[in-house]
């Protein structure tokens, strides 16, 4: 796949990958987002099994302020073989893997970004 998209001119994107990841052959569409090729005759084909928990072992604990303005969602792997794991085990502990934010109009949110 990657022979013809390359022939075609494609700019191809390699990164990074660490232990027991597979290197996914990917391209860059022309608004310059990531299009990853998966051969279902390969390892690629397999990649949701490989790279996520597939029986979805996560144990999950919300913590809320009193008046539930924040909450924290603490999810922690019960499998090995997970990309959460492999997080905390490459970075030496738990960490923020992603932030999500409520708004009722998220465009007067972005208005006052600057008065934080």
């Amino acid at each position: 796949m990657m022979d013809r998209a390359e022939a075609l001119l494609a700019q191809s994107f390699r990164q990074k990958t660490g232990p027991g990841e597979l290197a996914i052959p990917t391209i860059r569409g022309v608004d310059g987002s990531l299009i990853h090729m998966l051969d279902h005759k390969t390892d690629l084909g397999q990649v949701w099994e490989m790279e996520f928990n597939p029986a979805g072992l996560v144990e999950s604990k919300v913590l809320r302020s009193p008046d539930r303005s924040v909450q924290i969602a603490l999810n922690g792997p019960s499998a090995r073989r997970t990309q959460s794991n492999r997080v905390i085990e490459e970075y030496f502990g738990a960490g923020v893997q992603h932030l999500a934010f409520e708004a009722t109009d998220i465009f007067a949110a972005a208005d006052q970004r600057d008065l934080l």
